[in-house]
């Protein structure tokens, strides 16, 4: 009814110090309360207008009662909780913001600790096949790190190949881990070829795993990894399980 919102809004006006949804609840429970007086004025007789403006008259002046509730909301009450909200909202922009850096470093530690654990593709290996190791190598501000190989790895065509499972990460937990050192590693055999291989990876910003299995040449007991890329190059033999390193 016009005649309520009228009333509510006067009164609103002078609470000058309580929030905009402190006094959208002080409104509804102003009208609340005025729609209760008519009903009861109207259930004893009165018509509906007559009820309407004598609740509203019974209420009283509508400033009076606005300055009478404001000073229940000094202007310290104000300050605070618009200070909370602004606090409220910058903790959640926060944390926005550094939950996937938080992710990343998580990420980057296990890389770098338990990458047998992270790198998903361990799991479907028999673990008796696979050997883990920890060859690492610095290029730049990142790691290369081999964590495990599998030598007598069986693929879809029932061929015997070198599986190696590969790692890198950023020396800061926090930076994003280099991709192409997992992608740009190439393997040679003991002539110096590159060998045929087959990739799969994946990652995120805190750390990259991959395999890559090749074909040994028959009689082979290991093989040389190689990277060469972004001014950066590396070159070591890595000889199969239980084999002696190359001279």
């Amino acid at each position: 009814m016009e005649l309520f919102e009228t009333f509510c809004q006067q009164v609103c006006r002078e609470v000058r110090h309580a929030t905009p949804e402190e006094r959208d609840s002080i409104r509804r429970e102003l009208r609340d309360h005025l729609e209760d007086r008519a009903e009861a004025l109207q259930s004893s007789g009165s018509d509906e207008e007559a009820a309407a403006q004598a609740a509203v008259e019974a209420m009283g002046d509508p400033a009076e009662i606005g300055r009478a509730m404001n000073r229940q909301y000094p202007l310290g009450w104000l300050i605070l909780s618009r200070l909370s909200g602004a606090l409220l909202l910058l903790l959640c922009l926060y944390i926005l913001f550094t939950l996937p850096l938080f992710g990343s470093a998580y990420n980057n530690l296990r890389c770098r600790i338990s990458p047998s654990y992270g790198g998903r593709f361990m799991s479907g290996a028999a673990p008796e096949s696979v050997c883990l190791t920890d060859y690492r190598w610095t290029v730049g501000g990142s790691v290369l790190r081999v964590y495990g190989l599998e030598p007598n790895h069986m693929d879809a065509n029932g061929d015997s190949r070198v599986r190696v499972y590969l790692c890198a990460y950023n020396r800061n937990p926090f930076r994003c881990a280099s991709e192409s050192l997992v992608r740009d590693v190439v393997f040679l055999d003991e002539s110096g070829n590159e060998l045929e291989r087959l990739y799969g990876g994946s990652g995120n910003t805190g750390a990259w795993y991959t395999t890559i299995s090749f074909p040994l040449p028959e009689g082979e007991n290991g093989f040389t990894l190689y990277y060469d890329s972004h001014g950066y190059q590396l070159e070591e033999y890595i000889p199969l399980p239980g084999e002696e390193a190359a001279p």
